[in-house]
């Protein structure tokens, strides 16, 4: 049986010669991974997309009614590409458990955890989904009858995922910039 001081010898021993065993990444100077960096990436440049495609105009060569649904239609299948990307990758990042410090409670209570988070996005996603296709509707029926209904639903429809996407831009800020 070892006794207790040469217990102790030998732990002082590995350690004066492998100090670097026991220091963690930041004291050896290294960075440790980002585990949501790729969630990050993702979700910007999803953002990015659909803000530059807004900036550059919807359907600017569209002559008729016709040439500006055919375009609308896929522009917004492109939108709706990029909000599921969006969407998706900050779902990702909501369920990763990324360290946040305590989870004691704090001035606002206690923090939810990865879990609750996830739940609590999709539930909200769910309903936004449902204002979503209200609010098209509606606006198609505004001008049910005419042949500019389903544009007048169609640039509803994509103005409010951007509108939404923007929403959620800064809601999640800090922690998809910072």
């Amino acid at each position: 049986m070892i006794r207790a001081w040469k217990l102790a010898a030998l732990i002082a021993l590995t350690l004066s010669v492998f100090p670097t065993m026991t220091q963690t990444a930041s004291q050896q100077g290294l960075k440790a991974p980002d585990i949501g960096s790729d969630f990050r990436k993702q979700a910007v440049e999803a953002f990015d997309r659909e803000m530059a495609r807004e900036k550059a105009g919807d359907c600017p060569d569209a002559r008729t009614t016709y040439e500006g649904n055919i375009c609308l239609g896929k522009d917004i299948e492109t939108a709706k590409a990029n909000y599921k990307a969006y969407v998706g990758a900050l779902r990702s990042l909501l369920g990763l458990k990324l360290p946040s410090g305590s989870d004691a409670t704090g001035p606002t209570g206690k923090p939810l955890t990865a879990e609750e988070q996830v739940k609590e996005f999709a539930a909200a996603e769910a309903l936004w989904q449902k204002y979503l296709t209200a609010h098209s509707s509606f606006a198609f029926d505004v001008w049910r009858g005419g042949t500019i209904a389903p544009s007048m639903s169609t640039r509803c429809e994509l103005q409010a995922l951007r509108d939404r996407m923007r929403e959620l831009d800064r809601v999640f800020d800090l922690m998809l910039r910072h």
